[in-house]
């Protein structure tokens, strides 16, 4: 029902929005209490003096931040039937048992990995679950959830009159998860294996300003798993995998593909 009187309300233009939410409103946008860039808190907490000496790194710093984003941003307008451009990065852990319940406690938790590729443009997501019992976060289990995902693309390209296809990858800088010789050997391997793929491009987004698209589709499951605990429990990581199936309730659902069933 809330679905239909939306569609049945006429939506104001980005003008009215802009108007009404900056004078008629005490509101103004949040800055996020975590998950800042170390250095532009290192900057704006320093002394007169200090700022001094650090203001031309500060400026390059930021200078780069925008740069990258510029970047996806121009590649994300390339996209087309014979490219794909996505951003990729592990969601917060998820830890079971999870509840209200005072007795959760006092039990050791069984982490829970979910990795996600978000592909721009399309909005595609598709999510690559496990626990620690299955593996860890390292390159080794980063490489083999991107290659998983290359693999999935064989078959949508061999049904399609598409020529080579060309990927690009925006990511964090992690250098233990994604920015390292496994990872790039890796894709010379699925270069090299899949003749649908013509090359593979990764571009890394600036430390501490990595904040990308895969971030909605994270935010969009840690709603949908707060509403879940409402009603109970989360005892086992397999109720991870089906609320992140049906998080989504429009459009294309998360695809998921958890380690016990691959």
């Amino acid at each position: 029902m809330l679905q239909i009187a939306k569609e049945a309300t006429t939506s104001a233009n980005y003008v009215m929005y802009n108007r009404i939410f900056n004078t008629e409103y005490n509101i103004s946008f949040h800055l996020p209490k975590k998950d800042q860039c170390e250095d532009c808190i290192t900057y704006s907490n320093a002394s007169e003096e200090e700022k001094l000496t650090l203001v031309e790194y500060h400026e390059s710093h930021l200078k780069e931040k925008d740069l990258s984003r510029d970047e996806k941003e121009r590649d994300k307008l390339t996209v087309n039937s014979n490219k794909i451009v996505a951003v990729y990065d592990l969601q917060a852990v998820l830890q079971c048992p999870r509840g209200d319940a005072s007795s959760f406690y006092y039990c050791s938790k069984v982490n829970v990995f979910n990795f996600t590729v978000f592909e721009l443009k399309t909005n595609r997501v598709k999510c690559f679950v496990w626990n620690e019992s299955e593996g860890n976060r390292g390159a080794c289990e980063i490489g083999t959830c991107v290659l998983k995902y290359i693999e999935s693309l064989e078959d949508e390209i061999n049904n399609t009159e598409s020529k080579k296809l060309d990927l690009v990858f925006y990511s964090d800088n992690c250098c233990g998860q994604q920015k390292n010789k496994f990872v790039l050997s890796m894709y010379l391997y699925a270069v090299k294996k899949f003749p649908f793929l013509n090359s593979i491009t990764h571009k890394f987004l600036v430390k501490g300003h990595s904040q990308n698209e895969g971030d909605s589709a994270h935010a969009l499951i840690e709603r949908v798993i707060k509403r879940s605990l409402k009603s109970g429990p989360i005892f086992i990581p397999s109720q991870y995998v089906t609320l992140i199936r049906v998080a989504k309730k429009t459009g294309s659902p998360y695809h998921v593909t958890s380690e016990n069933e691959s």
